[in-house]
C-alpha cells in the first residue's frame, strides 16, 4: 500500500516512517511515524462474548397521550419488545438480507438506512 503526498515545494526534508519516506511537518511524518510502545496490554480475549447482551432495561411503561386513536397505539405496542426477544431476535437475524424475519423486523421501524428518508419526508 502506497500514500501520496502532493507538494507545492518537491525539494524537502524529509523522514522515514512506516510507509517510506515524508515530507517533514506532514500529517504522514507523525501519524505514521515508527514509535516504540511505551506500555504493556495484558488481555484475554478468550473469556470475552463476541456478541454482549443489549443492556436495555424498560421499566417504565409506555404512555401515550389520549389523542393517540386505539388502533394506532394497538400498532405501537406491537413494536414493543423485551430484553429476551430483543437478543432473540439479534440472534436469528444475524444473516442480515438473507433473513426474512429481519425483514419483517425492520418494516415498521427507523433504521439507519432509512433516517434520511423519513427525517426529509414533508
Amino acid at each position: 500500500m502506497g500514500i501520496a503526498t502532493l507538494l507545492s515545494n518537491p525539494v524537502c526534508e524529509t523522514v522515514q516512517t512506516m510507509f517510506g519516506s515524508s515530507p517533514v511537518g506532514s500529517t504522514n511524518s507523525y501519524q505514521l511515524s515508527y514509535t516504540k510502545a511505551n506500555f504493556w496490554v495484558n488481555i484475554n480475549i478468550n473469556y470475552i462474548n463476541s456478541y454482549p447482551r443489549f443492556p436495555l432495561k424498560d421499566s417504565i411503561p409506555r404512555a401515550y397521550p389520549d389523542t393517540v386513536p386505539r388502533e394506532e397505539r394497538t400498532f405501537l405496542t406491537s413494536l414493543e419488545v423485551d430484553e429476551n426477544q430483543i437478543n432473540d431476535i439479534e440472534l436469528e437475524t444475524r444473516d442480515q438480507a438473507s433473513s426474512d424475519q429481519w425483514k419483517e423486523q425492520r418494516k415498521f421501524r427507523f433504521t439507519a438506512s432509512r433516517f434520511h428518508l423519513i427525517s426529509r419526508r414533508q
